[in-house]
């Protein structure tokens, strides 16, 4: 027997396997305790359908997380890995040299165990919300209609909860999914930062612009969805829109949602940092005056006793160009 070969035996004893075994069954029994005292006492009040049916849309809701988040995750990756410039090779010298010895070496670790690390953390963040997608299925219409947006009180009860956590939840997935492919790039080259200047590789531009579009797509909608929120908000004097909402915040929602969309087009262009770069310090900008720092303050102030009977000249010249 070589060296190398009695090391590694004596790494894994069979104590220490014996432990992990036994912890895990520790635990499992201490789980299990809990869930039979629970179906007791549902037992007892004559409502074990409720208490199945909670076990069973916990376990489809972590199911259907784990999935969504482990597939949206495996394709950045993949993506990255498999468009890697493999023919740029680092110096020694160079930090990334290092991050590239081990994931070559830990290859099927990484592409295995990293979505599936990310959608056990996904599965157990929907897990927590099955009362919400039970709601958005089982819910109906109260045939009372909203008086600004004509829609039954149905929608914002059952339906909009869950459309703001799948809005939340897939966007996240997908800012992972970048961020992930943006990192393999960046160790194999593919992202080459060289004193001022910034050089992209054809995939990772390709990549990044596809990822980046469908992150703003999905922002697009939940700020589309955010206007509905307004119906549901509690002010100082009653819960639904106010003045400023309707007048302000809602058309500014609006607007926002659609130029994220329209902006999605340009970032799939050759020049996706420039176009990156004039997003974020322009539109957003000019996003965050619309819906809440500049054009709502003039009229709030309008209209409260005692306000303020001139409003801000750069809010008038926005409100004017809008």
């Amino acid at each position: 027997m070589t060296q190398p070969a009695a090391t590694a035996n004596r790494r894994v004893s069979p104590l220490s396997i014996a432990l992990g075994i036994l912890g895990a069954i520790i635990f499992i029994l201490f789980s299990a305790a809990g869930i039979y005292t629970d179906w007791l006492w549902f037992e007892n009040l004559g409502y074990e359908v409720v208490f199945f049916t909670e076990i069973i849309a916990q376990l489809v809701a972590f199911l259907v997380g784990f999935t969504i988040m482990a597939i949206i995750v495996a394709v950045g990756l993949t993506l990255a890995w498999k468009t890697r410039p493999i023919y740029i090779q680092m110096s020694e010298e160079s930090p990334f040299a290092a991050y590239q010895q081990l994931l070559e070496s830990l290859r099927k670790v990484v592409m295995f165990g990293t979505p599936a690390v990310l959608g056990l953390f996904g599965g157990l963040v929907a897990s927590r919300e099955w009362q919400t997608a039970l709601l958005w299925l089982n819910g109906g219409e109260f045939g009372t209609t909203d008086p600004h947006f004509g829609l039954d009180a149905g929608f914002f009860v059952f339906d909009l909860p869950f459309f703001v956590f799948a809005t939340g939840y897939i966007s996240g997935a997908i800012l992972l999914a970048a961020l992930i492919n943006a990192a393999v790039h960046f160790i194999y080259g593919g992202i080459r930062v060289t004193g001022r200047d910034v050089k992209v590789s054809k995939p990772a531009r390709i990549q990044l612009a596809i990822f980046v579009a469908v992150y703003l797509i999905i922002q697009g909608v939940s700020l589309w969805l955010d206007q509905y929120s307004t119906a549901v908000t509690s002010g100082s004097l009653f819960t639904g829109v106010n003045y400023t909402d309707a007048n302000a915040v809602i058309p500014g929602l609006q607007i926002l949602g659609f130029d994220l969309n329209s902006r999605c087009r340009s970032l799939l262009g050759d020049r996706i940092h420039r176009s990156v770069a004039n997003f974020h310090h322009r539109d957003r900008t000019h996003g965050c005056q619309l819906t809440g720092a500049r054009w709502p303050l003039p009229m709030d102030r309008s209209d409260l006793p005692g306000g303020s009977k001139r409003a801000n000249p750069r809010s008038t010249v926005l409100a004017k160009k809008h």
